[in-house]
């Protein structure tokens, strides 16, 4: 039988712990942890973490990466790791900061998420570095792989697997109600909100459409014309999954990248049993089988997104269908239950390895 082990979790969250775990039973976020990570005490391995102590967030801030809100685990604590068998980060915000400051924290072996990185035309020699000393990377995509590879990461240390929600709290509501909105949510550099509002505009300027309107959250520098919707600034994860339940489309429109950026809220839309329109970026049809479970769309295409919104809009019973094979889409193959059995079977490999 293999043995329990310890293992830190490291992520960009400013909320702590106990605070997410309290904001869970409250039924405000869809997870006792981020990602449902507490999940992979089921497969003997104890997740803990707790406060960045100060001497080693010196020592990464001297490092140039933005480290402000950052949670870290048990591993980045001398005094601790001993108790540590092995340490994740969620992401290379995390994941690089540990790697470099690695020579203070033992031999503890570190598997880290890498999401930005494979999209960045030159990155920094340090995050080359970091990924490079890393026991394990993942990714959610499998066009990741092959830009990894070509900045020196090991092949056999390159790890693909699918991203998960938590269909539980993502779940359908009552649509009997619904109208013609389109409804959209993203922040990160990658969201193409010209196409996105062009591609509304262009839906409500055809004939008998008219009244389609556009709800987005969003935290960049955009602005929606009073005519065609609303921005919301911030929306909490409950408030998410009543604006997808409002929705009668949701609309996902990203620039060309190779992370699969926007595939959270696709997937969160799809559980809430919503119709998705997507960028078919590289990756994206691993999550959104086109034609049945969502419509993608060509990068920076504002018609054809307009067209894929105007045929779901016209067509309910389509809709319907499309939004009950996105749910079963993702309760069979994109949960958080599946991503922690997948980052615990990682955990495990990595500690064999290295031990």
């Amino acid at each position: 039988m293999p043995p329990r082990l310890r293992a830190d979790f490291t992520h960009g969250f400013r909320s702590q712990p106990q605070q997410w775990a309290r904001e869970f039973a409250a039924g405000n976020v869809p997870e006792m942890s981020p990602y449902g990570m507490h999940r992979i005490g089921k497969h003997d391995i104890d997740l803990v973490t707790r406060e960045q102590p100060r001497g080693i967030r010196r020592i990464v801030n001297g490092l140039g990466y933005r480290v402000d809100r950052l949670h870290w685990g048990n591993a980045a604590d001398p005094a601790t790791r001993s108790r540590v068998d092995v340490s994740i980060a969620w992401d290379e915000r995390t994941g690089i900061p540990i790697s470099l400051t690695r020579s203070r924290r033992g031999n503890v072996p570190l598997l880290s998420g890498c999401i930005w990185v494979t999209d960045q035309k030159q990155p920094r020699d340090y995050h080359v570095r970091a990924l490079r000393r890393m026991d394990a990377v993942f990714v959610n995509s499998t066009a990741q792989v092959k830009p990894l590879r070509e900045l020196g990461i090991r092949e056999e240390r390159i790890h693909c697997f699918p991203m998960g929600i938590a269909p539980e709290f993502f779940r359908p509501g009552d649509y009997t109600q619904r109208g013609c909105g389109v409804f959209s949510v993203g922040h990160d550099v990658h969201r193409d909100y010209p196409t996105l509002l062009q591609s509304v505009s262009e839906v409500r300027r055809r004939s008998g459409l008219s009244d389609v309107r556009l709800t987005l959250v969003a935290k960049d520098a955009v602005t929606v014309p009073q005519d065609l919707g609303v921005l919301i600034p911030y929306a909490p994860a409950w408030q998410l999954r009543e604006h997808y339940h409002q929705a009668a489309v949701v609309a996902i429109a990203t620039r060309p990248n190779v992370h699969v950026s926007g595939v959270t809220a696709s997937l969160e839309a799809m559980a809430c049993g919503r119709p998705v329109v997507a960028t078919g970026n590289p990756g994206m049809e691993e999550y959104v089988t086109h034609g049945k479970t969502g419509l993608l769309v060509p990068p920076g295409d504002p018609v054809a997104m307009a067209d894929a919104i105007e045929c779901l809009l016209r067509d309910p019973a389509r809709s319907q269908d499309m939004g009950e094979a996105a749910r079963q889409s993702v309760v069979e193959r994109f949960t958080t239950h599946q991503l922690s059995e997948n980052v615990a079977s990682l955990v495990r490999h990595v500690f064999e390895q290295v031990s």
